[in-house]
């Protein structure tokens, strides 16, 4: 995958998966004494105010990690239950990058889930 090209990396392009428990979900995009069930429904019936508000969260991480990757895009797939107690969010996560960047956040215990034995699941173009 990764390939030197005049000491050029080739840019790839991964879709991974974020996971968030509906809890930490709820900390993140409601506001204090909100009930947690208007979570549920922004998910449901306005999914893209919940997108935009983990798109900031999101971009934040990748700074912190120090990590040179783009966020193409991010959207709300669906909830494994709706219980606030062990419920959880999955979002799509699409993110452009070189392979030794997008380590630093996609993979197995990282911030976001990805199986980088599955070649199916990254397309690659020249940077």
């Amino acid at each position: 995958m990764q390939m030197h090209n005049n000491s050029k990396e080739k840019t790839i392009t991964i879709k991974a998966e974020l996971i968030i428990s509906l809890g930490g979900l709820a900390t993140y995009v409601l506001r204090q004494g909100e009930n947690n069930y208007n979570l549920l429904h922004l998910l449901y019936n306005k999914p893209k105010v919940i997108n935009r508000k983990i798109r900031i969260i999101f971009r934040d991480i990748i700074s912190k990690k120090k990590a040179k990757v783009l966020l193409k895009g991010l959207n709300f797939l669906y909830n494994d239950s709706d219980n606030f107690s062990h419920g959880s969010s999955y979002f799509e996560v699409i993110l452009r990058g070189t392979e030794r960047e997008l380590k630093k956040i996609a993979g197995e215990d990282m911030t976001c889930t990805f199986d980088w034995n599955d070649e199916k699941t990254y397309s690659s173009s020249e940077q």
